[in-house]
């Protein structure tokens, strides 16, 4: 059942006073709606383009950890344990 079935019942039921108020309330209803939506597809496409643009940057180089600085790090400990 659709709203438009609805309001077709409410005409054949000899409802017309009601017709146009809710006819008004269903365009108000659809249109904000279509904005939700719209709003929603536009954060989704913004969200979309910032997550391209963050793998489209070089990813930052780290430090591998090397024997030799494991090395140093335990003679530091020692020493500043003594």
């Amino acid at each position: 059942i659709t709203a438009n079935d609805v309001l077709a019942a409410i005409k054949e039921l000899d409802f017309d006073e009601f017709t146009p108020q809710l006819t008004a309330f269903l365009e108000r209803y659809r249109a904000k709606e279509k904005s939700k939506r719209d709003a929603k597809a536009k954060m989704a496409a913004a969200r979309a383009d910032e997550a391209d643009t963050k793998e489209s940057k070089p990813a930052k180089k780290q430090k591998l950890a090397t024997d030799d600085d494991d090395v140093a790090a335990v003679e530091a400990e020692a020493v500043e344990a003594e």
